[in-house]
């Protein structure tokens, strides 16, 4: 279940990664979160 509410997060975390890749942007707030979304919506374990 987290990992389909994590889907619909997924297209919008790949801009921020994108831009903060393309922008040399760091922000830990808007990244971090970002790599999270992602993961879960490949059903990728936590560690």
């Amino acid at each position: 279940m987290l990992s389909e509410i994590a889907e619909t997060f997924t297209e919008n975390a790949r801009y921020v990664l994108a831009d903060g890749a393309r922008e040399g942007i760091t922000d830990t707030a808007k990244v971090s979160p970002a790599i999270t979304l992602s993961d879960r919506a490949c059903n990728k374990p936590t560690v």
